[in-house]
């Protein structure tokens, strides 16, 4: 039929979320939940934190959009409200 489309979500990580850590998570619910390993997977999204880059550096990796606008939201209500102080004031 064709390769199938599959998406991986990581439960809470009770542990520092270094870029060892993340990977090793990753591999090990690859391994249990998909029978599978590392090599199989085509590419991965998530947020723009830096450990998530080194973790997954040698995989096809693209940052979440819908992560990218929430911090751009952010930014912008953030100097809404700054430049509405500065108008109070």
């Amino acid at each position: 039929m064709g390769d199938a489309l599959s998406v991986c979500r990581l439960l809470d990580l009770n542990t520092e979320h270094t870029n060892e850590s993340l990977r090793e998570a990753f591999e090990e619910r690859i391994k249990e939940e998909w029978k599978s390993d590392i090599s199989r997977i085509a590419g991965i999204t998530t947020d723009n934190a830096s450990s998530n880059k080194k973790a997954f550096k040698d995989l096809p990796w693209t940052s979440s959009f819908v992560y990218s606008l929430h911090l751009a939201v952010n930014c912008a209500n953030s100097i809404s409200r700054y430049l509405q102080h500065n108008e109070d004031s």
